[in-house]
């Protein structure tokens, strides 16, 4: 019998960098007006090196010749290289942002289209806080361009799979369409996700996954095919993990 093979995504021109001095209000919950706010240093970044490590630490009990292993320390380090040019200051946009002793955070764009220009609601990233290194300029060799290496030093946890959030309002229209026949959704609030929540479920469902989430309390859910949510005070409201099946061109609409 044949495997069909899941599809992948390249990776050649679908990642966008994001670099915004002084920082983000939350890492969990980048807001589009943030990141439109930041230096596009994309067209600029030729290598983005991100390593990860985390130490074990040996557990060794009396009752066990077995030396059992415990999570330890993490580890994560930064490095970029991209391109300047000094005598066009608007072609230097990385090298004038990315100046050393500058803190801010760095946020990657996953999967983006690559005719994309901007950014939106829902858009994948993950994001670090970083504080900017010396900038060393590259010996290139005569076929390559002038180029600064300069590592970033990681300042938080770095925060993976989250989606750009919209302005914050209290009210949302909530619906799924496609008639689908079965599958799952999630909602984010502010960054923070429900648990999962069935094709069919009715606003009372809704209601309770959402009121479940952090820092969401008295959320209201009304409405059949297509619902209300409000909310408290003002929160932003993106669907998420969205696995439905069946029917014709499943989706979730949150607007």
């Amino acid at each position: 019998m044949s495997q069909t093979i899941p599809k992948g995504v390249k990776t050649a021109g679908t990642r966008r960098g994001i670099f915004v001095p002084g920082g983000v209000a939350d890492l969990n919950a980048i807001t589009v007006a943030e990141a439109l706010s930041g230096d596009n240093v994309s067209c600029y970044l030729k290598t983005v090196n991100q390593t990860a490590d985390q130490a074990s630490i040996q557990d060794r009990r009396w009752c066990s010749s077995q030396v059992f292993e415990i999570p330890g320390e993490k580890t994560k380090s930064l490095q970029i290289e991209y391109t300047f040019n000094l005598g066009e200051p608007g072609e230097d946009v990385a090298r004038l942002a990315l100046t050393e002793g500058t803190r801010g955070t760095f946020i990657r764009f996953l999967q983006k289209d690559e005719a994309s220009t901007t950014f939106a609601e829902g858009d994948w990233y993950d994001a670090v806080n970083v504080e900017c290194g010396e900038q060393n300029v590259i010996e290139g060799d005569t076929n390559e361009v002038d180029r600064i290496s300069q590592k970033l030093f990681i300042q938080s946890e770095w925060v993976p799979f989250k989606q750009l959030v919209g302005a914050g309002k209290v009210e949302w229209s909530l619906a799924v369409t496609g008639t689908p026949t079965g599958g799952t959704f999630r909602l984010s609030v502010n960054g923070n996700k429900t648990a999962t929540i069935a094709h069919n479920a009715d606003a009372t469902a809704i209601e309770t996954a959402l009121n479940l989430v952090a820092g969401v309390d008295g959320a209201t859910v009304v409405g059949t095919t297509t619902k209300t949510v409000t909310f408290a005070s003002a929160a932003s409201l993106v669907a998420t993990d969205v696995k439905l099946t069946g029917g014709t061109a499943p989706k979730v609409t949150v607007s």
